[in-house]
């Protein structure tokens, strides 16, 4: 039916921001293994130079001569002080990024439920990377689903009114009167070009007199009445996601829900087009604290190799 398709679910979503999750993104060299041989070879070239120099470098030290002992001419041991130890540092996780291919699932996930990229599905649950981060867009779904419900069930109201079907019906016994009457019509307009206005005078009143040898004018007043808010209630639905009052309500609960998965303590943050994106573990992505209000999308962000640099 036109104009009823369903919400966008992206609701949010950008159209462009899906469709480049699905689409190929050229093989890339994964680099996932890159650090490790790197740290290895670092370890390597640390042993060598240590041998060098005759063993493991030792940490610099500082000397100072104490005072004097008192009632003694001898003096005090020279003190030697070392530097207090430290701690190593922490390493930073590693952030990956999409090595290549993936694709959402076709469907539209909703009341807390996830619609994760295939090669990140595959990537969280290999048991190779629970230390990493994963760098990942979030698409909210169903922001203003409460007023589509409302508009969808304006449209079905309509749609079931008595006196729109009783229009409908005269419409469709009028169709198959019309072609009978066609020559007629021709006549009355002097002309028989359709579109133009003399043509649609004569036949809006040929087709006033067909109707009214079926129902009283009233009856017919109210059946063009129903067949108007049928086709206003039509086009409020269709029209619904962008109309100003449903985006700006859109954007106010997609803020909210940015704030609520930022005390949920999750690393994300808002991309320039005002998206929200983040930096994910496995664990949290698998058990990803979505609310039963919404629906969410987790795409893997594209990245030349793999990895961050």
């Amino acid at each position: 039916m036109n104009g009823i398709d369903g919400l966008d679910i992206t609701n949010g979503i950008n159209e462009e921001f899906i469709a480049s999750a699905a689409k190929t993104r050229g093989a890339r060299r994964t680099l996932w293994y890159s650090l490790a041989a790197a740290a290895c070879a670092v370890a390597a070239a640390v042993a060598v130079t240590a041998a060098l120099r005759g063993g493991t470098p030792q940490p610099e030290t500082q000397s100072a001569l104490m005072p004097a002992q008192t009632g003694t001419s001898e003096t005090a041991p020279t003190a030697v002080q070392t530097a207090a130890p430290t701690e190593a540092p922490t390493p930073e996780p590693v952030i990956l990024y999409a090595p290549g291919a993936g694709g959402i699932q076709e469907f539209v996930p909703s009341h807390g439920g996830t619609n994760i990229d295939g090669a990140l599905n595959r990537a969280i649950n290999d048991g190779e990377h629970e230390d990493c981060l994963f760098a990942v867009d979030i698409g909210v779904t169903d922001l203003t689903a409460d007023v589509y419900e409302m508009l969808t069930e304006e449209f079905l109201k309509c749609a079931k009114d008595p006196y729109y079907k009783k229009y409908c019906d005269i419409e469709r016994k009028w169709s198959n009167e019309c072609r009978k009457r066609l020559q007629e019509i021709n006549e009355i307009a002097g002309t028989t070009e359709q579109s133009s206005p003399e043509w649609m005078e004569a036949y809006n009143r040929k087709r006033e007199e067909y109707v009214l040898t079926q129902m009283d004018r009233y009856e017919w007043n109210r059946c063009k009445a129903a067949n108007a808010a049928y086709h206003e209630a039509e086009a409020r639905l269709g029209s619904y996601s962008v109309e100003p009052k449903v985006v700006a309500l859109a954007a106010e609960r997609l803020d909210a829900e940015f704030e609520r998965l930022k005390s949920a303590g999750l690393n994300v943050y808002r991309n320039e087009k005002g998206g929200i994106c983040g930096y994910l573990t496995a664990e949290q992505i698998r058990n990803f604290p979505g609310s039963t209000d919404y629906g969410y999308y987790i795409i893997w962000q594209g990245h030349d190799g793999g990895i961050a640099e």
